[in-house]
């Protein structure tokens, strides 16, 4: 079991990391909580890339760690390529809804997942932003519609 709270992430923390990624059963690591480290773009998808194709972590858990809509694709093949993982937790990281959906594939053909903890990302998109221009001409367009439709 490795967990990082509250640090910041250094690029000799991966070199470690590495190590206790490459240990095979029984000696392997089976599960990585990283909750509120600081990790960069760059080291997040380091991160996914060390576990993404030869992993028996059972539990995954990536915190308000900044995880970016960039990253996704590297957790995809993460999760598609684990035969182990139960537990998945990437709460807090205002992940898009457009990631979520991506990730959906995944999710739903992973059959050994049992906890999915998604709370605390930002599943709805925003509401759209019209400007003048376009409220009057759509306003035009509906009122020469129901006219259209009031004289026939």
């Amino acid at each position: 079991r490795f967990g990082c709270q509250n640090n910041e992430m250094m690029q000799n923390s991966f070199y470690f990391l590495n190590k206790l990624i490459e240990k095979q059963p029984p000696h392997n690591l089976e599960e990585l909580r990283l909750t509120s480290c600081k990790l960069s773009q760059p080291m997040t998808d380091e991160l996914l890339d060390l576990i993404k194709d030869d992993c028996s972590l059972k539990k995954l858990s990536i915190v308000n760690c900044g995880m970016h809509s960039s990253s996704v694709e590297k957790l995809k093949q993460f999760i598609d390529n684990s035969n182990y993982l139960v537990e998945l937790d990437i709460s807090w990281n205002n992940l898009k809804s457009s990631c979520m959906f991506e990730l959906s594939e995944v999710f739903l053909a992973n059959r050994k997942l049992q906890y999915l903890n998604l709370s605390f990302n930002n599943l709805k998109e925003p509401e759209p932003t019209y400007s003048e221009e376009y409220i009057e001409a759509r306003s035009k367009k509906d009122r020469a519609f129901r006219e259209y439709y009031e004289e026939q």
